[in-house]
């Protein structure tokens, strides 16, 4: 019998960094020190804060550009890519800089407006938590996924690839490698949370399931 998949789920506690920005430059200026838990919490993590639907705007520094700074050029160059798409954290905190330095570069020397509020930095604490779930093959796994928490969604096919054990994610890796599945493994790879959401990728990741066990019952 295969190695059992146990899932979880998991949770996060805010915490205020007391570093506020209140433009462009003082943005730049703050990231350039903020530690990098609260790089994943207003980036990555942004998917646990918003269950119903996904934004126009993928994380926290995209939508303050957009909503308080009303700068959706800017906002749409900060919403491009995850801490998780690049080789560390230090290289994505390096694209958002090098983001801002190009903008702040071609800005008018005229004053800039007051953002509507101020950017406050938090950094996140994050606990995975035991749900009680467990698969042994492929049916159950699909059965589980259905009934997890949307947070495991997000701490085994999001967060699971900064852990640098494997870059599927733990889904696709148990599925690929334990079960011998590269199809099933592919299905749960290809949903891209932060365009579905995790609702839109775990519905899709079904989808890919129920195409695969249909074509070997």
């Amino acid at each position: 019998m295969a190695e059992p998949f146990r899932f979880w789920g998991c949770t996060e506690l805010a915490q205020s960094l007391g570093a506020l920005a209140e433009g462009e430059r003082e943005l730049h200026e703050r990231l350039e020190r903020a530690p990098h838990d609260s790089l994943l919490y207003h980036t990555a993590r942004t998917l646990l804060r918003r269950r119903a639907a996904p934004l126009a705007w993928p994380n926290d520094f995209a939508i303050w550009a957009a909503t308080d700074l009303h700068d959706p050029e800017l906002a749409e160059r900060l919403a491009f890519g995850t801490p998780f798409d690049f080789a560390s954290v230090e290289a994505y905190r390096d694209h958002l800089l090098g983001v801002l330095d190009d903008h702040l570069a071609r800005l008018s020397r005229r004053p800039r407006p007051t953002p509507l509020r101020p950017f406050r930095f938090l950094r996140g604490h994050l606990a995975a938590v035991p749900i009680g779930l467990e698969a042994v093959d492929l049916a159950s796994f699909r059965a589980a996924l259905a009934e997890a928490d949307e947070s495991s969604v997000y701490f085994h096919a999001v967060e699971s690839l900064g852990r640098g054990v494997d870059r599927r994610g733990d889904f696709a890796a148990w599925v690929g490698d334990v079960l011998g599945e590269p199809a099933a493994a592919a299905a749960l790879q290809a949903p891209d949370p932060f365009v579905l959401g995790l609702g839109g990728a775990r519905a899709r990741m079904i989808a890919g399931l129920d195409a695969v066990l249909a074509r070997t019952t």
